[in-house]
């Protein structure tokens, strides 16, 4: 009995023993990188949204179960001053912002909205083309400086002044007085060295400012107006050929300890989407934005000499900007952009 017992447990040991240790084993499940993605604007952005939503769904596509992103729109996640803290401090690994946002953290993209910098929303886009040498000096003075990847360039074209009843800007002298909400601090130096006021506000208050008289006017892209339906209550439009962008930012760092399939992924993904947002963006104003705020307000052009005295002053606002970056930087950009 005794030592039936001990052969039954050798050959159970024996039967362990082979199952442990012969029968291969699951492999583990790779790794996935998974990015949260936030963006502030609303999905009623017709021009802007759709773009954003396609780079999203397309690392989602070209990661091929590797990477799983989730984009988080309408300051879901979080608000716009909250969204480049989010992304340095670890909390999210993609953002959405636009570039007058950011130049508070990196000066040096203020650089795209100086006043009457390039000739036309072509011209903008033709220049920061990311096989381009402008684009490559801002990414590699970005990663450099912050350790901050720019992953596309997102231009949406020129900002335009925009001002309600009996207030059309024709000439500098036009804006003496007036305040204006303004996007950032590069368009704020321009209307404040015309004689105007820069206002900051949330666009989410901008309405009731404009229809309340708190605020004159409003520097924006075409679409913003019907985003938050400002056609409503402005009556008039100058376009004043700052550049402008809602553009995706990453940390290097983390980019780089990302897979190379993963990189390769949202490398091509924002390269995509710098071609779908420019035409999205100039496709919807000619179709949608113009005709529709043609009934409400009217497109006011400066004649040559209120166009040479916008652009004096625009000039002078040059070394305002270039102070808060290196010299060389501000040198080589603004000889990019204009050659």
């Amino acid at each position: 009995m005794k030592a039936s017992f001990t052969k039954t447990m050798l050959a159970l040991g024996t039967c362990l023993f082979l199952v442990c240790g012969v029968l291969p084993q699951a492999a583990p499940a790779a790794d996935v990188v998974k990015i949260t993605i936030p963006c502030h604007i609303p999905s009623s952005y017709k021009d802007m949204f759709p773009p954003v939503k396609q780079f999203v769904d397309r690392i989602n596509e070209l990661g091929k179960g590797k990477l799983e992103a989730q984009l988080y729109h309408s300051g879901s996640l979080y608000k716009v001053k909250d969204i480049v803290p989010a992304l340095m401090n670890g909390s999210c690994e993609i953002v959405f912002h636009t570039s007058s946002h950011t130049t508070g953290s990196w000066p040096e993209l203020g650089g795209l909205t100086l006043p009457f910098l390039y000739k036309s929303n072509d011209d903008i886009q033709a220049r920061w083309h990311q096989d381009g040498a402008l684009f490559k000096l801002v990414k590699d003075e970005l990663v450099s400086k912050y350790d901050v990847r720019l992953l596309g360039a997102g231009i949406t074209g020129s900002l335009w002044l925009w001002t309600i009843d009996g207030k059309p800007v024709r000439t500098p002298a036009d804006l003496k007085g007036l305040k204006i909400r303004t996007t950032g601090t590069v368009d704020a130096d321009f209307i404040k060295a015309c004689g105007g006021t820069p206002i900051f506000l949330s666009s989410s208050e901008t309405y009731e400012a404009l229809q309340r008289g708190t605020i004159d006017g409003l520097t924006t892209f075409p679409g913003g107006l019907l985003g938050r339906n400002l056609d409503e209550v402005l009556r008039y439009g100058t376009e004043i050929k700052c550049g402008w962008a809602y553009q995706i930012y990453t940390v290097e760092s983390l980019f780089k300890s990302w897979p190379k399939d993963v990189q390769d992924a949202i490398t091509t993904a924002a390269k995509e989407y710098d071609a779908a947002i420019f035409k999205s963006m100039m496709d919807y104003e000619k179709s949608t934005v113009f005709p529709r705020i043609a009934k409400t307000v009217q497109i006011v052009t400066p004649d040559a000499a209120g166009q040479a005295e916008f652009e004096k002053i625009a000039k002078a606002v040059y070394p305002v900007w270039s102070a808060t970056v290196s010299p060389a930087f501000a040198e080589k950009f603004i000889a990019l952009s204009q050659q």
